[in-house]
């Protein structure tokens, strides 16, 4: 696809409608947060951050459902691909989940979390509620907007726009972690066609964080595990980090060499 691809007429999903539901999301997300204030505010009623906190990650479930929903719609009703993938790739894209697991970590350094976050006991914490907003954002980023772009667009056009989605993460280390592994689960996608892969990969990215919280009795939110409780010493810990780099590198490598070139983009119409 030449660099005119842009000015021809495409069906589906467009770089420009991707990021106009991208953005609709976050206004939503504002929007419903500015909504319930107002009338927490009229009501005179006291809300704990506990409760504020799991109100907002309700909202922004919501917030990626409903225009993933529309985002459906774009793509004329057209699901993200299920195809079967063989045992080989499931065990390379083991190593790239639990690679991105210690690589994703370092950015845990930069995140400001008050004591009274880690004190906080609502469901929004829990295992299972992050796998809902995990899913609901996988389903709006890859299997609706991803599918969508690669349909039309080169994968790295469709890997610069679907990054945009990050811009939720307002912290600036979560947006520089985000952009990454959604490059990454977009590039799987790209790669295997199975949608259900890329959940379960991104699944086992976040996975093991709560079990290091049941392990070693530290409920911390946005926590390196890695450095500061496993590793015997700071030096030890970046060095497997490299190593994970390495290694996340080569399992990518292994992943294009273990699947087949599918052909995403359909054929441009024409612009009458």
């Amino acid at each position: 696809m030449n660099d005119l691809d842009l000015l021809k007429k495409k069906t589906g999903m467009t770089i420009g409608t991707a990021w106009v539901l991208m953005f609709s999301s976050v206004a939503l997300l504002f929007l419903s947060g500015f909504i319930y204030g107002i009338m927490l505010s009229q009501s005179k009623k006291t809300i704990s951050m506990t409760e504020s906190t799991d109100i907002i990650m309700i909202f922004m479930v919501l917030s990626f459902l409903v225009f993933a929903t529309i985002g459906f719609y774009v793509n004329k009703k057209e699901l993200p691909y299920f195809s079967n993938v063989s045992s080989k790739v499931m065990m390379i894209l083991f190593v790239v989940a639990i690679c991105w697991s210690v690589i994703s970590s370092i950015f845990l350094d930069y995140f400001m979390m008050s004591e009274e976050m880690n004190k906080m006991t609502g469901f929004s914490k829990s295992w299972w509620f992050a796998t809902i907003l995990n899913a609901s954002m996988i389903i709006f980023q890859i299997g609706v907007l991803g599918h969508g772009l690669i349909r039309n667009y080169t994968l790295k056009k469709s890997m610069i726009a679907i990054s945009f989605i990050c811009i939720v993460f307002y912290m600036p280390a979560a947006v520089s972690s985000m952009v990454i592994q959604s490059m990454i689960l977009l590039y799987i996608y790209y790669r295997t066609a199975s949608f259900w892969v890329v959940l379960l990969t991104s699944t086992l990215m976040y996975v093991p964080e709560y079990i290091f919280r049941e392990i070693y009795a530290m409920p911390k939110l946005n926590y390196n595990y890695y450095k500061n409780v496993i590793m015997p010493s700071t030096s030890v810990y970046y060095t497997v980090w490299a190593f994970a780099v390495l290694g996340l590198i080569t399992a990518l490598w292994y992943l294009k060499q273990n699947t087949q070139v599918i052909k995403w983009e359909r054929d441009d119409e024409p612009l009458f």
